[in-house]
């Protein structure tokens, strides 16, 4: 049955080779005759909601989803007919059919797709030319979509939510909307907003993920780590919270959100009160505290044992790698990054 699984997954990814199809063409035969008959799209209607009711007893993340709308017998669709035999074979692993991102959907009948609109809803972009394009959506939002992307979207958003699909790169500015949260689904990563600006990279299909905050915060999860805790009701609380300067990795073969800095962090305050961080002979918490007003970051380090540092030195025109490496060599110190937070060790002053 697993072997069945995987091939499946490899036709929806149209990587099927020649006798993998013809295995595949044995499989479904001996699938089909085991069905239950249906003399009517009514009775066959039925037997999908019945089979739709026993898949959510399995599975309570699918208890929030419609239950899918009948279709004219589907099994007799050759270009979807996997797909319909999927929804059999993969039974209560359908949360991890369904929950993997949008792009792979492009080979499934609308009513297999329980939380994405009918794709006769969507609205898509496609980004063919090699300059950036900019897209406004309805709630005034703006994404700048990068060449070889493309973005699916509604005209006009639910009334409680606001969802976008990518397929490579963009940059999205989002419109606050305390009630009526900004989705960005990627792969198998979604990025929840209320109001921010930040990228998603998504241009390995079924590679890695990288999420950057430029404002605001942003809450990145991935479906795909959701499913593997079925008892968990806040997608939420599988992810990770971004502010600026952080950014996120998902790699999808390791299953692994990886926060950290981004290479090149930037000053977020006004250039006017970065130029009165100024120290001279001052105290190296005070440094410290400076540094993370201006890049958003924490530090860690120990405070009684470097109680006794002072430092004469000003952050205007340095980068942070540039200060980190001074403060470093100065304290006779090393710091890493662990989790976007900047840890200091040494053995003090």
């Amino acid at each position: 049955m697993d072997a069945y699984k995987d091939l499946l997954k490899k036709y929806l990814e149209g990587t099927c080779t020649d006798q993998e199809k013809a295995l595949l063409d044995d499989w479904y035969r001996s699938l089909e005759a085991g069905l239950p008959p249906a003399d009517s799209e009514t009775e066959q209607a039925a037997l999908i909601r019945q089979k739709w009711q026993a898949l959510v007893q399995e599975n309570e993340l699918l208890a929030d989803f419609p239950s899918p709308a009948p279709l004219r017998p589907w099994w007799y669709r050759s270009p979807t007919r996997w797909a319909a035999a999927a929804v059999v074979l993969l039974g209560v692993g359908m949360g991890w059919f369904w929950l993997r991102s949008p792009s792979a959907f492009s080979t499934l009948p609308v009513a297999l797709q329980p939380w994405l609109p009918s794709t006769d809803s969507l609205r898509e972009e496609t980004n063919a030319t090699n300059d950036n394009a900019q897209i406004v959506l309805s709630d005034g939002s703006t994404v700048t979509l990068a060449p070889r992307s493309h973005i699916r979207y509604a005209d006009s958003f639910g009334q409680t939510e606001r969802k976008v699909y990518l397929t490579g790169e963009a940059f999205f500015e989002v419109t606050k909307n305390p009630d009526k949260p900004f989705f960005v689904y990627a792969n198998d990563v979604v990025t929840k907003v209320l109001g921010t600006s930040f990228r998603v990279n998504a241009r390995e299909k079924g590679g890695k993920v990288v999420v950057t905050v430029k404002t605001g915060k942003v809450t990145v999860f991935s479906n795909e780590l959701l499913t593997n805790n079925l008892r968990n009701q806040d997608p939420e609380t599988t992810g990770v919270v971004l502010t600026p300067n952080q950014q996120v990795v998902y790699l999808s073969q390791e299953k692994r959100l990886i926060k950290s800095l981004i290479d090149k962090p930037d000053i977020l305050i006004p250039e006017e009160r970065l130029r009165m961080f100024t120290f001279e002979n001052a105290p190296i918490s005070e440094l410290f505290e400076a540094i993370e007003i201006a890049y958003g970051v924490d530090i860690v380090y120990d405070e009684e044992l470097m109680k006794n540092c002072s430092i004469t030195t000003s952050l205007d025109g340095e980068s942070l790698h540039n200060i980190l490496e001074i403060l470093s060599k100065l304290m006779n110190a090393s710091y890493k990054t662990i989790d976007a937070q900047i840890v200091f060790q040494g053995q003090g002053c």
